[in-house]
């Protein structure tokens, strides 16, 4: 099982995305449940396609959109 406890990582502080990204692959790696290369892997997918995007406004803009239809 992949969801439970030792996978969520709670009050975690990291300076940048990084850190966060290596401390969370660090856990999952010494559970293991990835392999040494996932967080090399995660990290350079990041920095091509971040699955974290500035999305702020975007929800107001598409139910305004669906509003005026």
């Amino acid at each position: 099982m992949l969801l439970n406890e030792s996978t969520i990582l709670l009050n975690v502080e990291a300076k940048n995305k990084g850190r966060s990204l290596r401390g969370m692959g660090s856990n999952l790696n010494s559970l293991g449940l990835v392999k040494d290369s996932f967080v090399p892997a995660v990290i350079a997918r990041e920095k091509e396609y971040p699955t974290g995007l500035p999305t702020r406004g975007l929800q107001w803009r598409f139910l305004i959109r669906m509003l005026n239809m």
